[in-house]
């Protein structure tokens, strides 16, 4: 995720505007200091195409070229 967010250019305090959490709770989500909630897993699904499996870090996404997941 924490790859992923800086390719896209996607700050934490951007990410948590659009989620209505803190830029600290999308930090301890990401660096796996707290679990990503169902709502977060729909959230991010949803708005960006990601799956659980590589928001949780269980696998890495399929990509195209040019760095953009595969939906």
């Amino acid at each position: 995720m924490k790859l992923w967010l800086q390719g896209k250019g996607i700050t934490y305090r951007s990410l948590a505007g659009q989620m209505h959490q803190s830029a600290g709770t999308i930090s301890k989500k990401v660096n796996k200091q707290l679990m990503w909630t169902e709502n977060d897993l729909v959230f991010l699904s949803g708005r960006f195409g990601l799956s659980a499996d590589f928001i949780l870090g269980l696998k890495d996404p399929i990509v195209r070229e040019g760095g953009e997941p595969l939906d």
